[in-house]
């Protein structure tokens, strides 16, 4: 008799509704992840559900980030550290300024 068991549960296949860039932050119901190969419309494609990633972020936004903020993601798919209204992604596992164009975040689910 089968346990049931599928795999670590660290990523799952996710059938793009749009072009994705390997790296892009993927917004779910629920959670965040980071797709680990670009596609286009229709396509299947890896996305990691945990682990730790550098994701771009405006550096016009004036969002900086000490080692433990909490990540948020806009539905326009900007980084920042504003609950109000957007996802979390995760925390923040390095420091970034605000002029840095990018931030090391490990995903939070």
């Amino acid at each position: 008799m089968s346990n049931g068991y599928k795999g670590e549960g660290a990523k799952f296949n996710y059938t793009a509704t749009g072009a994705v860039t390997e790296g892009s932050v993927i917004q779910f119901e629920d959670m965040c992840g980071v797709a680990l190969n670009s596609g286009a419309t229709g396509d299947t494609i890896p996305v990691a559900i945990c682990g730790e990633f550098t994701l771009a972020k405006t550096a016009a936004s004036d969002t900086g980030f000490t080692q433990g903020d909490k990540v948020y993601i806009t539905s326009a798919g900007v980084i920042n550290n504003t609950a109000s209204g957007d996802k979390l992604v995760g925390y923040a596992s390095s420091v970034a300024a605000t002029g840095a164009t990018a931030v090391d975040v490990i995903i939070a689910q």
